[in-house]
């Protein structure tokens, strides 16, 4: 919604209304409605064809039933699937599980994309069968005991991840009831990061970031667009997903070499802010390069320097994204000797120069530049 109204501050005059209302009364018979434009999140047919026979532009944003025949802009659920399998394995686990909702679309797009790539690591991966629970549930109690013995009987430490963050709380409160630990036995990831949800909770939670600003911003373009005279053809357009927020809940390595262990500890505290090296690395854990080299590749399948790229570039994404903070700054923030230095390696790892990324991020259909 706020990106919605940067919009149309920035592009309008328009009025913006709300169902919910905000401000304005509510929409009581959308029939009967007499605006110029929706942007909508259809989660029902019956609802998509309210907004279909209005006759106006409209814009899909809910990815949990279908397109309805609309234009979309969706967050980028294979994204999402992929980022949580390679997160959990990151810490060392190879024993994956998933828990979502086969009703809805995006947690089995988030699903199949997690097994895949959980399956491409030559990962275990299990699928939970039942019904996990959500807020509201009138079977919330009987849902989480049926959970409950699905989490216990998985090989232990595993990584579980769950469609969303509402039903990753489920997994939470089923782990505590069963005496389950959160993250020796079981590291446990979200998806839409709810920034209070994902904090209130024992251990806060980790999660996927939705990109929801961009998918608000980019709507409202289109509509802009159909409002000038533009037709809008029906399609899919992905937002990409930003770094994942990590927190307690996957705070948690499994390799067997403590040498492995130390390095990854050293590159997540500090890659995001000095130069790090492999021989450096190596002092710290007591071995040498060559032997860190090999501990690496076994078992997090790269070497220190990708890991430490790898790190360093999430977070300097993260740093263009979130904050207005001046690219000089940022530069002098990660330990480069100067913003041109920092743009040379920005650009190497993300096809992008850093003010570009910053005024046009990549997302699924519209990849970084060759």
């Amino acid at each position: 919604m706020e990106a919605i109204v940067d919009y149309a501050h920035s592009h309008g005059p328009w009025q913006v209304q709300t169902d919910p209302p905000i401000g304005l009364e509510p929409i009581h018979d959308l029939g009967r409605w007499k605006g110029d434009a929706v942007i909508a999140s259809l989660s029902t047919p019956a609802l998509a064809e309210q907004v279909l026979a209005l006759g106006v532009p409209a814009v899909n944003i809910s990815s949990a039933a279908g397109a309805f025949g609309l234009p979309c802009i969706w967050p980028d659920n294979a994204q999402m699937g992929r980022q949580g399998a390679e997160h959990l394995i990151s810490q060392g686990l190879t024993h994956l599980a998933y828990c979502g909702s086969n009703r809805d679309l995006f947690s089995r797009e988030r699903g199949k994309a997690f097994q895949s790539a959980a399956h491409d690591a030559g990962c275990a991966c299990e699928i939970y069968g039942g019904s996990a629970p959500v807020r509201g549930d009138p079977q919330w109690r009987r849902r989480v005991r049926t959970l409950m013995k699905w989490l216990v009987g998985l090989p232990k430490p595993c990584g579980v991840m769950a469609c969303d963050d509402y039903r990753a709380i489920a997994v939470l409160a089923a782990c505590e009831r069963a005496g389950l630990r959160v993250p020796e036995d079981l590291a446990v990831l979200g998806a839409n990061d709810d920034d209070l949800a994902c904090r209130i909770t024992k251990p806060p939670l980790t999660s996927i970031p939705m990109p929801g600003y961009d998918i608000g911003y980019r709507a409202a373009e289109r509509i802009d667009q159909a409002l000038a005279g533009q037709t809008l053809t029906p399609g899919i357009e992905r937002i990409a997903t930003p770094p994942i927020a990590s927190r307690e809940s996957t705070d948690v390595l499994h390799y067997r070499h403590p040498d492995v262990i130390a390095a990854v500890r050293q590159i997540r505290r500090d890659a995001g802010r000095q130069v790090l090296t492999v021989e450096a690395l190596a002092e710290t854990a007591g071995v040498t390069a060559r032997t860190l080299q090999q501990h690496f590749r076994e078992e997090v399948g790269r070497t220190p320097k990708q890991e430490i790229d790898r790190v360093r570039t999430q977070a300097l994404t993260r740093r263009l994204r979130e904050t207005d903070r001046p690219v000089k700054q940022i530069a002098f923030d990660a330990g480069f000797a100067s913003s041109a230095e920092f743009s040379r390696y920005f650009k190497r790892q993300t096809g992008y120069a850093p003010n570009h990324f910053r005024q046009s991020p990549p997302s699924a259909d519209r990849p970084p530049p060759a």
